[in-house]
């Protein structure tokens, strides 16, 4: 009866060994399958502020940019909630819903999302999982908006708008141009409007806004 049971725990070894192994990997992170993509993300995630070039430049606002990841269980792409804020106003006047992923190409895009009811969301990048109850199928993508971005040299990532496709209506424009740099100190972004015939219409002239990380989120 022994030497039966010996033989037997000697064939449920392996399958053992194996659940050992599933068991003690469930406990560590798992390393992000796309290294570039997320060093992006974290480089374009945290507390932000455009007060250093206010400073310098009287024609520039100081404006706070906040950004956290939310959804990370979702599996197309990083998703980030936005928030921005000019200095000394109560509320935010831009918030929206970002999703950074790989396109078929394999370009690094980022797409924009518009939401309902953002008023119930200000200050959620303080509780980002106040976004759990959000149904993503109410999200609405800015059109032709994306950025694509590309790592140009170790740590510092360029991103545009594609050719004249981000269609925009403000101030007489006929579409949206955005060029931006990141890197882990910060970003710089352009986004200025421009008539069919291409005159600028609005958005800064001298360059875009610097914004300086605080801090991590």
């Amino acid at each position: 009866m022994t030497n039966l049971f010996i033989r037997r725990a000697a064939q449920r070894l392996p399958s053992l060994f194996a659940a050992v192994l599933v068991l003690g990997c469930a406990g560590q992170p798992l390393p992000p399958a796309d290294p570039e993509l997320g060093r992006l993300v974290g480089y374009h995630t945290g507390v932000f502020t455009s007060a250093p070039q206010a400073a310098r430049d009287s024609s520039y606002q100081v404006v706070a940019f906040r950004a956290v990841r939310i959804w990370p269980d979702r599996d197309e792409g990083y998703w980030v909630y936005t928030e921005q804020q000019i200095e000394g106003q109560e509320r935010p006047y831009r918030q929206r819903i970002q999703r950074y992923f790989r396109d078929e190409q394999g370009d690094i895009r980022l797409r924009v999302y518009t939401f309902p009811q953002t008023s119930e969301h200000i200050g959620d990048w303080q509780s980002p999982e106040r976004f759990d109850s959000l149904d993503p199928t109410v999200l609405s993508a800015e059109a032709g908006c994306d950025n694509l971005y590309r790592q140009v040299e170790p740590g510092v990532f360029a991103g545009s708008t594609i050719d004249e496709q981000c269609r925009n209506t403000w101030r007489g424009a006929a579409f949206m141009r955005s060029v931006s740099s990141v890197t882990a100190t910060g970003f710089t972004n352009w986004d200025r409007g421009f008539t069919e015939e291409g005159e600028h219409v609005w958005g800064p002239r001298g360059g875009g806004y610097e914004f300086t990380k605080l801090s991590d989120l």
